[in-house]
């Protein structure tokens, strides 16, 4: 399946998720998540506008998103193609597209002279850059999305699009274009990043790389000048840094005070004072005057502050009208070159945590360990819901779902089983644990970023994974059941009761929350999750969104409302005005329970009998097959045969045999007899049939790796399944 064809499915999906969004909106979505997920932006929110003027000079924006600090604007506009097949588009079409967002920027957001009304979200949006926005901004980026192909990306003559006032205005404005190719690129791995250093930086960089001897690394030594790292930072922010240390780093963006100090009075002494980066790549191209060409998955893994510093501290002094002279800024760099092999990221995270242990960062928030997230993934396959009698998907990593469906045996049995409009996510795990399922009723987390409120979030994963059970699943289902109903009601676009849903949903079902802790009772969400909906009159639910859109604009919209409703004191603010007594009329229709405490699970049964039984099932279920197994042998010996010997090869003999002692196939290839779960555990027992916790212990290590192996293999896009 082509990757224009695998877009529109999930855009279709997206579409049977929220029946308000039409197919450029959809498409926005899938786009703008996968820029988040890149760290690219922190956020993106639906601004839908479209003016045809005379002499084809349109306005058109699909989306804008502002950073958490208030120094970045990003603009969206989208050209989406719902026939079979990508088209070109050549440079008079991109620029064409850029022009119309551009006018929206002028006579829109910075002025209002097409008199939008004020329930759009862009009115919003020019009151909030008029207020203050326009005086922090120091850059503003352009993002063209479509699944189309655009052609001569890197020729955008900015005098063709930009007034001469923005052209040497102080503020940075940049072009992004994420066509069918650069959106495939981040479908398939969010974290590999190749830095072209020409694009980057106008002189050569050259590195030293010694011989060690070693086939699975390499090391390199490099200067690396302070407006590359500049440069880089500006586009990929936070994603430069290794995933673990990005999520610990990524709410501790202030300048540090000696790297700041340094850039502004002793620039040439910087290389002599910071102890440099940490950083791996997984090859270093090299042109042939010797200096370096690509830094292929550039991520920085110890020294995430000096870039960040050294981007937002020059961002401060061109606001302060003070000078950083970076041309006498350089940065000592440690390059390890992880060769290429399916065991990289594990590798590259164990030099992660190496790294940074003289530094603040605790091994804790340097850990990967997702277990929360896995047993929940687990329990959306082993309880089904009792009035629909199907499950709610709980995906645990992007385009998990997808690759399951694609490689089911029978697609239409797992859509009937996993519908896509029961698919939950950590986006909405971060959402509903802040706002309706949590210890604690704070809408203010719910409305953060994405990135934001899951960093939270990952700090109560060792609590709350103690506490899963039936019950507790049944209680994330119930709530996101009743939050997607809000959602639905509220609408998008022209069709929305108003310009803050997001808000809007969280503040409701937080208020009803904090209304009913009064007493000591809540929704029941497990009686939403039984009969998998509530009974309520559309007029009725709409009545209620209404009430409390209109309670957030009086007392929170000075101009900055998305911005005020992420604060604790605004929570405080509505909770001091709102009338309790308007929200009897629907709470009184919902079902309401006393206040459920869930145990800690000192069990080990849901480990024992769910999370690694769903883990071998879901194993034998994508290759059920001998030409299944055999297209996956096949595929792991041809890249041992072809890179083994150089040492860049995706596989070893270890992932062959790891294959091989699961799927036991015989020696005429004709057969496969793959372990169940069961016949794992026998091997763990002692003639009684009683477990061997030491044996276990290690069946658990080595059925994890099995799995890990097991999912990178089927990332590889060589593999031919039939």
């Amino acid at each position: 399946m082509s990757f224009f064809t695998t877009l529109n499915t999930l855009t279709e999906e997206k579409l049977s998720q929220d029946s308000q969004l039409n197919a450029e909106s959809a498409f926005c979505e899938i786009a703008s998540d996968y820029l988040i997920d890149s760290s690219l932006i922190s956020s993106f929110e639906h601004s839908q506008f479209f003016k045809e003027n005379d002499s084809n000079r349109n306005l058109k924006i699909d989306g804008f998103s502002i950073n958490e600090n208030e120094t970045v604007l990003s603009l969206f506009i989208a050209n989406y193609n719902n026939s079979d097949e990508a088209v070109k588009l050549n440079l008079k079409d991109v620029e064409q597209q850029f022009k119309q967002l551009y006018r929206v920027l002028n006579y829109v957001i910075r002025t209002n002279e097409y008199d939008v009304p004020k329930a759009n979200v862009l009115s919003a949006l020019n009151a909030e850059y008029n207020v203050g926005l326009k005086k922090n901004i120091v850059k503003m980026d352009f993002y063209l999305f479509t699944n189309n192909i655009a052609v001569n990306k890197k020729e955008i003559d900015v005098a063709r699009v930009l007034s001469k006032g923005d052209i040497d205005s102080a503020v940075d404005c940049n072009f992004r274009i994420y066509d069918i190719k650069e959106l495939e690129r981040l479908h398939k791995s969010n974290q590999k990043l190749d830095i072209d250093v020409k694009d980057y930086y106008d002189k050569p960089i050259n590195v030293l790389k010694p011989e060690i001897g070693n086939s699975s690394y390499g090391t390199a030594i490099a200067i690396l000048p302070a407006q590359f790292l500049y440069n880089i930072y500006s586009d990929f922010g936070g994603r430069l840094l290794e995933s673990n240390v990005r999520s610990f780093l990524s709410a501790r963006i202030k300048v540090n005070k000696g790297i700041k100090d340094s850039l502004l009075n002793r620039p040439e002494m910087f290389l002599a004072y910071n102890n440099g980066l940490c950083v791996t790549v997984s090859e270093i191209i090299i042109n042939e005057d010797g200096s370096v060409k690509t830094f292929k998955n550039f991520q920085i893994v110890n020294g995430g502050q000096t870039t960040s510093s050294i981007f937002f501290a020059t961002q401060e002094a061109k606001k302060l009208k003070l000078n950083i002279d970076l041309s006498k800024v350089n940065v000592m760099a440690k390059i390890t070159e992880i060769r290429r092999n399916i065991d990289s990221i594990k590798i590259q995270e164990n030099i992660a945590k190496n790294s940074n242990l003289q530094n603040a960062v605790k091994q804790s928030d340097l850990s990967s360990n997702e277990e929360y997230l896995i047993n929940l993934h687990t329990c959306s396959k082993k309880f089904r819901n009792p009035s629909s009698n199907n499950y709610y998907y709980f995906e645990r990593t992007r385009g998990q779902y997808q690759l399951e469906k694609n490689l089911s045996k029978n697609e239409n049995y797992f859509l009937n089983l996993f519908p896509v409009n029961q698919k939950i996510d950590k986006t909405d795990l971060s959402i509903l644990f802040f706002c309706s399922i949590g210890s604690k009723v704070e809408p203010f987390i719910s409305v953060q970023s994405a990135e934001k409120r899951y960093k939270i979030l990952r700090d109560q994963f060792d609590s709350e994974n103690k506490k899963i059970s039936k019950e507790y699943y049944a209680n994330i289902i119930g709530s996101f059941i009743f939050y997607k109903l809000l959602k639905t009601k509220y609408g998008i676009g022209n069709n929305a009761l108003g310009r803050i849903r997001k808000n809007v949903v969280a503040y409701s079902i937080s208020l009803i929350q904090e209304y009913l802790l009064k007493s000591n009772k809540s929704i029941d969400f497990q009686t939403i999750w039984n009969n998998h909906g509530v009974d309520i009159s559309e007029i009725k639910i709409k009545e209620f969104l209404i009430y409390i859109n209109k309670l957030l604009l009086e007392n929170l919209d000075d101009g900055r409302l998305d911005e005020a409703c992420k604060k604790k004191e605004s929570w405080e603010r509505i909770k001091a005005k709102i009338d309790w007594i308007k929200l009897d009329s629907l709470i009184e229709l919902l079902p309401i329970c006393e206040i459920k405490k869930f145990k800690k699970n000192t069990s080990n049964g849901l480990n024992l009998d769910n999370k690694y039984k769903l883990m071998v099932d879901e194993i034998n279920m994508m290759v059920f097959s001998i030409s299944r197994y055999v297209a996956l042998q096949t595929r792991i010996q041809n890249e041992m045969d072809n890179y083994r010997k150089d040492g860049m090869s995706l596989y070893s003999r270890r992932h062959l045999k790891l294959m091989k002692d699961h799927f036991r196939p015989n020696s005429k290839l004709t057969e496969i007899r793959p372990y169940t779960y069961e016949l794992y555990l026998i091997g763990c027992s002692n003639k009684n049939g009683d477990i061997i916790n030491k044996k276990f212990q290690d069946l658990k290590i080595y059925l994890d790796e099995l799995y890990r192996v097991f999912n990178a293999i089927l990332k590889d896009e060589l593999l031919d399944f039939v």
